[in-house]
């Protein structure tokens, strides 16, 4: 009898989860920082292979959620269903990024794969961040986006790029996401009215601005690059000036995910063009 409601009790359980609080993680940040590398490369340099590399990706930045659940409550998971759930989700998530690299793989080689293991310090320091409940640190959200960004240049490897045209597509995104980051943590600093570090935050995206003229002027990257760029530093110097309009965490971050998109449309646009 006690087993027998042992199990109603399991099923009862299973049956009030909220599945998608258990599937899939809430940040805006995070999704905008997956989509941004994936839909570049898949744009500039669209190929089997590469569709292959973003599923693998995608799939990779999904298991960190419900395998940090499970890892965190994994002695309790006889009387809680949540967290076996959670178990069940990553190892799912797990086998779908195994096979999309396979695949990626045997369509395009291991050249496409090579920056993975590249970045692969990157994503061990993140973990270790993580599983110690620190990845809301400064490096750790600076290291977050660089290493997801890694998919893009192996997504233009996999469409046949040369190793430096793809390194400089990791770079792009890189001067885009750093002075984000910055901008975004002072900028929630801000709004909650707490000291904020505008310096920083200025000096890195006129720093990236420079860095992406530059490269645009050798003739490596185009130069609509640089003028998402320019938006980007325009956003950040009147979003911590005495002329922001106070906003709610969640109208920045949508308004982030918009900034991205255009940055994205933008080099995408101007790789178009020098083609």
């Amino acid at each position: 009898m006690d087993r027998a409601s042992g199990i109603t009790g399991r099923r009862r359980g299973l049956t009030r989860i909220n599945v998608r609080s258990v599937a899939l993680p809430v940040e805006h940040g995070g999704w905008s920082f997956l989509a941004e590398p994936l839909v570049l490369g898949l744009l500039v340099a669209p190929s089997a292979a590469g569709f292959a590399i973003a599923v693998a990706t995608s799939a990779g930045f999904l298991i960190r959620h419900p395998g940090r659940m499970f890892w965190k409550n994994r002695q309790r998971l006889e009387v809680s269903p949540r967290y076996g759930l959670a178990g069940k989700f990553a190892a799912g998530y797990s086998l779908v990024a195994v096979a999309g690299l396979a695949a990626a793989w045997a369509l395009g080689g291991i050249r496409p794969l090579v920056p993975f293991i590249v970045a692969g310090p990157f994503y061990l320091l993140f973990a270790a961040y993580d599983v110690r409940h620190e990845a809301r640190l400064l490096l750790p959200e600076l290291l977050a986006p660089t290493a997801v960004a890694v998919c893009a240049p192996a997504i233009a490897l996999a469409g046949g790029w040369t190793w430096e045209a793809a390194l400089v597509l990791w770079v792009l995104l890189a001067l885009r996401s750093i002075p984000t980051v910055l901008y975004v943590r002072a900028r929630l600093r801000l709004e909650r009215e707490k000291p904020y570090d505008t310096a920083a935050s200025n000096t890195a995206h006129g720093a990236a601005l420079l860095a992406g003229g530059g490269l645009a002027g050798a003739g490596l990257a185009p130069w609509l690059t640089a003028v998402g760029l320019g938006v980007l530093l325009a956003r950040a110097v009147v979003g911590l000036s005495r002329y922001h309009r106070p906003a709610a965490p969640k109208v920045i971050g949508f308004s982030e995910i918009a900034y991205g998109t255009l940055f994205v449309l933008l080099t995408a646009a101007g790789y178009w063009m020098l083609a």
